[in-house]
């Protein structure tokens, strides 16, 4: 567990990955990423939907 302050970020593989914590409005936080492009940010209710098997 991590704290962040708005402006402040996380760097993943170093330099690869970086999340910054944009800012925190009521319950809702906001989030911005910068990665290569060939590396794919999904929100993880997307993730598990791709998953199942559709009907």
């Amino acid at each position: 567990m991590l704290s962040r302050t708005p402006g402040e970020s996380i760097c993943i593989g170093g330099q690869v990955i970086r999340e910054t914590l944009v800012r925190v409005h009521g319950n809702r936080v906001y989030l911005g990423f910068e990665a290569p492009r060939e590396v794919e940010i999904v929100r993880s209710e997307l993730l598990d939907e791709r998953s199942e098997p559709r009907k």
